[in-house]
């Protein structure tokens, strides 16, 4: 691994690669094409095959794993789809760690989960904190064991264009969206090679596969979450470990959570055109998108491959259609600041 604090430090070494000619650049992208068509018409036939032989289990048995006796880990599991995930999960016989910066949210929880007849711990933690997710670790285990299901949840959405808020409002939004999963992650998924088994749940947003114009670092950080999500999940491939180690990730479009977003969308009109999610149906459909070992899923179904389509418009085109479909309504922002 290179050491990064030494860049800078270290005098720079320019690369010796030269340069190949017209000629050998043509053949290299030439064979390069030839070995992606081939590895591209394989993966189809294989993906084919596959939807077929799964097809025919559906008929055979339930594919869905259970969760009882598992041991989960919800962040921002205080409130709001948190706090439905991880009712959900105990409903499914879930062990919960409930992980919230508002401790006594998080007890609220606990206690309603623990009246479930499951074992549920509150842990009032700021998963932006690398040292609390530390040591959020090593309680966690000790109270109810190894984590099998960790859920990246916990999220600050602001309602702050580009140039609203401080510095430290900025990096408050990437660390917790962003950063939080990177801590999480590193901690709980030593354990999970050790036994061999677990999964890590991403929640990402709908301002993940289209951008945000009026909450940038929102956007930035969700974003980066997909993108997370998508790395880990080749890294796991890369090392031999996607077999008995799944990821989701989850893009959650429009859900009535915090009141004064949820008036917002009102005002906008939004809510009245696109399906507006409960938190409750939101967290049922992840479950079983958890059960089913689903890589991702969008809410409502559907969102990622209307967006996947859509990237293949041009810009100009995409933003007709957005502003029509807004009516020009888009949230306002304080004048002074731009």
């Amino acid at each position: 691994m290179e050491d990064i604090g030494r860049i800078g430090v270290e005098r720079y070494c320019p690369s010796d690669y030269v340069q190949k000619n017209g000629v050998e650049m043509l053949l290299s992208i030439l064979w390069s094409l030839a070995r992606v068509t081939y590895y591209f018409t394989v993966a189809i036939v294989s993906h084919i095959l596959g939807i077929f032989v799964d097809t025919l289990n559906i008929f055979a048995k339930d594919n869905s794993y259970p969760l009882v006796g598992k041991v989960a880990l919800v962040t921002g599991a205080g409130n709001g789809y948190g706090r439905s995930l991880s009712i959900f999960l105990a409903a499914e016989g879930c062990n919960v760690a409930v992980v919230d910066i508002d401790g006594e949210a998080a007890e609220a929880t606990a206690a309603k989960l623990r009246s479930m007849d499951v074992k549920s711990v509150a842990y009032k933690v700021d998963v932006s904190d690398s040292g609390q997710v530390e040591k959020l670790h090593e309680v966690v285990v000790n109270d109810l064991g190894v984590v099998d299901i960790l859920i990246n949840n916990a999220a600050i959405l602001p309602l702050m264009s580009f140039r609203e808020g401080t510095p430290s409002d900025v990096e408050k939004i990437i660390k917790v969206n962003l950063l939080g999963h990177f801590w999480t992650t590193r901690e709980f998924l030593k354990d999970m090679i050790k036994q061999k088994r677990g999964h890590i749940v991403g929640i990402c947003s709908g301002f993940g596969l289209y951008p945000g114009g009026r909450s940038v670092a929102y956007s930035a950080s969700k974003y980066g979450v997909r993108g997370f999500m998508s790395s880990l999940s080749e890294e796991l491939l890369y090392n031999g470990q996607k077999d008995f180690i799944k990821t989701t990730t989850i893009f959650p479009v429009l859900m009535s959570t915090r009141k004064e977003v949820f008036d917002l969308y009102e005002k906008l009109k939004i809510s009245d055109k696109l399906a507006c999610l409960t938190p409750n149906y939101a967290a049922q459909m992840t479950v079983k998108a958890i059960k089913s070992g689903a890589e991702l899923m969008s809410l409502p179904k559907g969102f990622v491959t209307l967006m996947t389509l859509a990237s293949l418009l041009p810009t100009s085109i995409r933003e007709r259609i957005v502003f029509g479909f807004m009516e020009g309504k888009v949230p306002q922002i304080h004048p002074h600041n731009f």
